[in-house]
């Protein structure tokens, strides 16, 4: 009886197909004893927090993405950021064991105008978040866009005035006529950009009078005419009626 048992365990071990599968369990455990042994190394954390949102970063040549923590194992990295209209940036970083550091840093083309772009709004809201002179905690002490970004702080303070989206009515020839932010109109591909509904462009000094008594520069905003535009003033006007009663 027992030489039987030996004799049926001798053959199975002789099929090839039993040592495929024995060769496959032990890689199989080799390889989930190594990514534990990885992991464990791994005790270091690294978070991206970059402008603008949409910056390639690449650490020691894999990539990574913008706004999340990865972990990492301590030692030295090579960070590259990259955007595609915008100067590129190489930092070198040291994480020691059971570290946390925070990439804050933000690409420029040098006068900020990238940030300018309507399309590019939210990057420079993370701009201003990182980079202001009120609260830079850029990692690479980058002071190079503060005084632009106070600026077009200032500027874009014009969206809170009173006269924003409301009937202006100055008793003149003119009648009631509107300004209201870049949202209002596809035609503003700029963030500081002022849709004027109701008047022409012969009608600026109408325009750069009002906002010069709230303390802005015309100069400083794109402008953007309608003076035929009834029902689009009625279905805005609609539009914030509706949002008032929410």
């Amino acid at each position: 009886m027992q030489g039987e048992q030996e004799s049926i365990i001798k053959q199975f071990f002789q099929k090839k197909v039993v040592w495929v599968f024995l060769f496959l369990d032990l890689l199989a455990i080799v390889f989930v004893v190594f990514a534990s042994f990885t992991n464990i190394q791994k005790n270091s954390i690294m978070t991206f927090n970059v402008a603008p949102l949409g910056a390639k970063i690449y650490v020691n040549g894999i990539e990574y993405q913008n706004g999340k923590t990865y972990r990492f194992a301590s030692g030295k990295y090579k960070v590259a950021i990259f955007h595609d209209e915008l100067t590129s940036k190489e930092l070198e970083i040291e994480l020691n064991d059971d570290s946390a550091i925070t990439i804050t840093t933000f690409l420029t083309d040098g006068s900020g105008e990238f940030y300018e772009s309507k399309s590019n709004y939210s990057s420079f809201e993370k701009l201003s978040q990182i980079a202001s002179s009120a609260n830079n905690v850029t990692i690479d002490h980058d002071t190079s866009l503060e005084q632009f970004i106070d600026s077009f702080q200032k500027k874009y303070a014009i969206y809170n005035e009173p006269f924003i989206g409301k009937a202006i009515s100055l008793k003149n020839v003119y009648g009631d006529w509107y300004i209201w932010g870049p949202s209002a109109s596809e035609k503003c591909s700029e963030t500081l950009c002022l849709y004027v509904v109701g008047l022409s462009k012969e009608d600026e000094p109408l325009v750069s009078s009002l906002i010069q008594e709230y303390g802005y520069n015309i100069n400083d905003y794109q402008i953007v005419y309608d003076a035929n535009a009834y029902q689009r003033i009625k279905g805005l006007i609609e539009r914030d009626n509706s949002y008032a009663e929410e």
